[in-house]
This record gives C-alpha cells, structure tokens and sequence, in this order.
C-alpha cells in the first residue's frame, strides 16, 4: 500500500456516502470541522510534529449496508421454507474500507482523544476515556477500531473512537 501525505484540498474533495460522508460542522470558536472515519494505522514522529497514518471507511446501515456487503460476498443470508432468500449483515451496520491507499495527517499539539472502555462484566458497561496523548494511544489501537477524525486548521483537532458492539 503506498503512504501518501495529501494537502487539504485534496482531502476536502474526498467523497463517500453514508456516515462516512464527511460532514461539516462548527467548532465553538466558528471554525470549520471537517469529520471523517477511519482505521488508524500507526502514529509517528516527523520534524518534531505527531502524524497519524489513516485509511478511511465509510459506515453504512440498512440497506445500504446488505448492499455493500452482497455486492462484496460478505453479507450473510438465509434462506426461508419458501425457497426465498433473505439477505442481512448480522451486525446491521458494514464498514467498507473504500481507500487503497493510507493518508498521512498531523496531529494538532492540542489533540483531544477519547476511546471507549468496558469493565468486562456481564454487563459490559461502557465509559469514555480521555487519553492523554498520542503516544497513550498507541496502547489502544487495534486493527479494525474506527475512529471519528475531526479535521480542522489544517490539522486534526480530536479523535473518537466510533463504539461498535
């Protein structure tokens, strides 16, 4: 897979659909937030400045998941005492991984990074945990997590990991 680092406008012209659409929001300052998801691949270090390699995804539900995941052969299907056949994803959600190639993104100093935790009860509870700094991330990170990436100055402003059961 080639790495590639990308300029915003490039990064801006980026489209999917679904929840992967990126979406503009507004900071409370009135900044431009531009929101992505995406797997995070490795964090590193290049002339003092934090970067993230991120390969994009969209999330899609409904239909439009049992779609995507037909169209790919990993929808799952069943078929009924009619002879039909019903197909479904069993999760009701399909993460496709659209993008062949990783992008490149710096981290902004002030990066705000929020993960999920279970106490892995029965119950298993959930919390939010806000991570110190990229570097505590990397203890985190596994393959397939998604993140919600919010994008703005030029540099991501805080990650989220999207809860997935």
């Amino acid at each position: 897979m080639r790495i590639k680092l990308i300029l915003i406008p490039l990064f801006l012209l980026l489209s999917c659909s679904d929840k992967s659409s990126q979406q503009l929001q507004t900071s409370p300052n009135n900044e431009s937030v531009i929101k992505y998801y995406g797997y995070i691949n490795r964090i590193f270090e290049r002339d003092s400045l934090k970067f993230i390699e991120v390969d994009l995804v969209k999330i899609l539900t409904g239909d439009s998941a049992i779609v995507e995941a037909k169209n790919l052969g990993k929808a799952e299907y069943e078929i009924t005492n009619k002879g039909d056949t019903i197909w479904f994803d069993p999760n009701d959600y399909f993460i496709y991984n659209f993008k062949k190639d990783s992008l490149q993104f710096q981290l902004d100093v002030d990066c705000r990074i929020i993960i999920w935790l279970s106490d892995q009860t029965t119950d298993f509870k959930l919390t939010q945990r806000q991570v110190e700094d990229s570097d505590s991330l990397r203890y985190f990170l596994q393959p397939n997590k998604v993140f919600e990436i919010f994008f703005s100055r030029n540099k991501i402003d805080s990650l989220k990991e999207f809860w997935t059961p």
